[in-house]
């Protein structure tokens, strides 16, 4: 079987996030038969595939798709018109291509299958979707607001992108809920849960380097994500200035985010934590590297994601493996992810007083720690790729009874 991949993922901002971290984790764990082979699509101005552990026994070729467009925004846009600018992948004579990033659109000349992440920008669409109205207009200014509109528009061309593929692998029984209701000519039948994994690395360790590094000196609560409304993170700062007030600890906010200041949202987020009493106790290392991620997870005294939503919640699964107590919501996917291992709050529960519970509680914090292991052991990425596996087989096979 010859199976497509879109790696372009790697070659943009989703290298280090959601999407590339699957693509990624994909490449690594492929177990693929003699009789298989993998043809790996990409823009030909680097070789993401290089800087990936490919399988000594993996078959594998490159497709080169030219440079990358100067223009990505208007690139996708034509190609929402233009069906003639869609990917060909015939001549590679596929039994099925994989798609981890719907934005890249489906390619013709195979039968294809769509990885969904999640509906969040339609679910809370007064968020991330801007309609035309005069206080969108106001709120955005012309040029964010023109930027704001064609975003939407791309976004709901994705949508079509899912509804148009033979089958979708969600990567949560919240996220599969959410296809159903929210596309309706999604038939059932085509959707499939594959959930993911913590990549290998992600595991305790007694090494203590990067809060070193990065003046962690106190007992601390970890966050690391983006700045998005429904991340919460505004939340999270309120509990520890609670916390703050009555024990002395620190809030370390791992992310890029929190230290580029471009978006408004990240902004008004860096005066907050600017202007906050205990500034002196909230570090903002911004982007690291994984292993120093691990030794900051492994250390914590909790880890605090009060997300409103997630499509997975990989950081989650990635502090439970590091063996860090977690603290997050019963909502969306995250009851999935943390099962009984995580503290699952209701959106009535008060934040700061949880924490301040884990905080005090040396046994119970020891107990949810060994409750995370057992539980992150549970998603290996090597399941998961032979779950897609199975779901890129049975597409295949079905496209060949169809042919017959």
């Amino acid at each position: 079987m010859r199976i497509g991949l879109d790696i372009r993922p790697l070659q943009t901002y989703h290298r280090y996030r959601g999407i590339g971290i699957v693509v990624t984790a994909i490449l690594e764990a492929f177990r693929l038969t003699e009789n298989d082979h993998l043809v790996l699509y990409r823009y030909d101005h680097d070789a993401p595939e290089s800087t990936v552990a490919l399988p000594e026994d993996l078959s594998w070729e490159v497709v080169s798709l030219g440079a990358p467009p100067a223009q990505p925004l208007v690139h996708a846009l034509r190609a929402t018109v233009r069906p003639g600018d869609r990917l060909d992948v015939s001549g590679q004579r596929l039994d099925v291509f994989l798609q981890p990033d719907s934005a890249n659109g489906l390619p013709s000349g195979a039968p294809v299958v769509t990885i969904a992440y999640d509906l969040i920008p339609l679910i809370f669409a007064e968020h991330y979707l801007p309609g035309l109205s005069l206080s969108a207009l106001r709120r955005l200014g012309p040029k964010g607001f023109v930027s704001g509109y064609l975003r939407a528009y791309l976004y709901r061309w994705q949508l079509r992108q899912l509804v148009n593929s033979d089958r979708v692998i969600a990567i949560s029984e919240a996220t599969r809920r959410d296809l159903l209701k929210y596309l309706p000519r999604l038939p059932a039948g085509r959707v499939s849960v594959v959930p993911l994994a913590a990549n290998a690395v992600y595991a305790p360790t007694d090494e203590r380097a990067a809060q070193a590094k990065y003046g962690v000196t106190k007992p601390y609560l970890l966050y690391t994500g983006g700045v998005d409304f429904r991340k919460n993170v505004g939340g999270v700062i309120e509990a520890f200035h609670r916390l703050r007030s009555v024990r002395d600890c620190q809030l370390v906010l791992v992310g890029q985010d929190f230290v580029a200041g471009r978006a408004d949202a990240q902004k008004s987020l860096a005066q907050q934590l600017d202007d906050s009493p205990y500034a002196a106790d909230i570090v903002r290392p911004g982007f690291i590297s994984t292993e120093e991620l691990v030794q900051l997870y492994s250390g914590a005294t909790a880890f605090v994601f009060p997300s409103l939503y997630e499509g997975f919640g990989l950081p989650v699964l990635e502090a439970m493996a590091s063996g860090c107590p977690v603290v997050t919501y019963d909502n969306s996917s995250l009851p999935e992810v943390a099962g009984e291992a995580a503290l699952l709050l209701g959106p009535q529960d008060d934040l700061s007083t949880a924490l301040d519970e884990i905080f005090s509680d040396d046994a119970r914090r020891e107990r949810m720690r060994e409750s995370g292991l057992k539980q992150a052991e549970q998603f290996t990425w090597a399941a998961t790729v032979d779950q897609m596996m199975t779901v890129i087989r049975a597409t295949s096979q079905q496209d060949e009874g169809l042919q017959s």
